[in-house]
């Protein structure tokens, strides 16, 4: 039941911030709102969640992690009551800046909780899991989104929410050890600080947020790129980032496996390799100002099956060599992918010229960047490679 839990707690983080948007049409009609005013309730959202996320890390190294797990969850489940019987937008908005704050919470104790339960070996195996149920409800929201709000209006998403948070709460009191941190005199703000300057940390910060920023940003433009610019179809577009999402959870699913049966090693040089190849794809559409929206997804996709590797791979050992600041390292590559996603879809939204132009050289700019970090990582600790 403990991992049933953790995963309850990523899932939860997901559908918060995905189910919701096919009912926005919705809530701007009842409310009146313009589209700026209607933006707002994913900003203030997107703003509180990342703030929070930070503020998080630090108390879960200092305080019980069973405690700020469950002060979040209910946090959450008030912002949620409050989405749903908001009769004017100024309580709406209160209602989504605390399911930020309480979201804030299970992101970053769900990865924490596996690192203080489990070896780093295990993780591997666990986290594959994780990320593919984590994809697979990053595919499935936006239609229960839609469905929800189809038969029951747009409050019913909140309500969806409210009651995954009351199970998610239930779990957390029941199966989640009430663990302190034994050494919390030595933790403090400025453990930030100490990861961000490390060179032992401050690489699986970058290889984890560059590895993952190029794909949200991705998501972020094609629907400009392929609807507006290319003129596909709104029932056709939505096959492409569904199959990402579908190719990564797939993959991530039986990178355990895959793991175990070909070593470390291979995995994740085979995973570099195509990530490099995905780089370079990348850069030559760019040039050539490819416009087809299947051939752009198809090098798109290369990418989301070979991401799992270094990932999967990587990301418990960057849970480890943070030590006892595991939530702070939690919380800043949490952090760091959202203002690196924030930053890459306002640059390449303000560049955009109606081409493939700057979306695949910023993509391409951050996979070789991430690719240079896990070569740093792999030559500064060999064991990473020791199944």
């Amino acid at each position: 039941m403990f991992i049933f839990t953790v995963f309850t707690l990523a899932i939860l983080t997901v559908i918060e911030l995905e189910s919701f948007t096919p009912g926005i049409a919705a809530l701007q009609s009842e409310f009146g709102l313009s589209v700026f005013e209607t933006q707002l309730s994913i900003s203030i959202n997107f703003l509180s969640y990342c703030i929070c996320s930070i503020i998080c890390g630090f108390l879960v190294d200092k305080y019980s992690k069973k405690h700020i797990l469950c002060l979040g969850l209910l946090i959450f489940l008030l912002g949620s009551v409050m989405c749903s019987i908001a009769h004017n937008y100024p309580i709406f908005l209160l209602g989504r800046f605390l399911q930020g704050i309480g979201c804030s919470a299970p992101a970053v104790l769900a990865y924490v909780l596996l690192s203080d339960k489990y070896s780093t070996d295990e993780q591997t195996a666990i986290v594959g899991y994780l990320h593919g149920a984590m994809a697979t409800t990053s595919s499935l929201s936006p239609v229960i989104g839609s469905y929800l709000t189809l038969y029951f209006g747009w409050r019913s998403n909140f309500i969806f929410l409210l009651m995954l948070c009351i199970v998610s709460l239930i779990c957390s009191l029941f199966f989640i050890e009430d663990t302190k941190n034994q050494t919390k005199q030595n933790v403090n703000l400025g453990g930030y600080l100490f990861l961000l300057t490390s060179r032992k940390t401050l690489p699986f910060i970058m290889v984890i947020s560059f590895f993952i920023v190029p794909y949200i940003v991705f998501i972020g433009i094609i629907p400009i790129l392929y609807i507006s610019d290319a003129g596909l179809e709104q029932q056709t577009f939505a096959y492409h980032p569904l199959s990402l999402a579908i190719a990564f959870g797939l993959v991530s699913f039986l990178s355990g496996g895959l793991i175990k049966r070909f070593g470390k090693k291979k995995c994740l040089y085979i995973g570099i390799l195509f990530l490099a190849v995905h780089a370079i794809l990348m850069i030559c559409i760019s040039i050539m100002r490819v416009s087809s929206p299947i051939i752009i997804t198809l090098c798109e996709l290369i990418s989301s099956v070979a991401v799992v590797f270094p990932i999967n791979i990587l990301f418990p050992y960057a849970m480890k060599v943070s030590g006892e600041k595991s939530g702070m390292m939690s919380a800043l590559m949490s952090a760091a992918r959202l203002a690196l996603s924030f930053i890459g879809l306002w640059v390449v939204g303000a560049l955009h010229d109606g081409t493939v132009r700057y979306l695949g050289l910023w993509i391409a700019i951050n996979i070789s960047i991430g690719i240079l970090c896990s070569l740093y990582i792999i030559r500064l600790d060999k064991n990473i490679l020791v199944n």
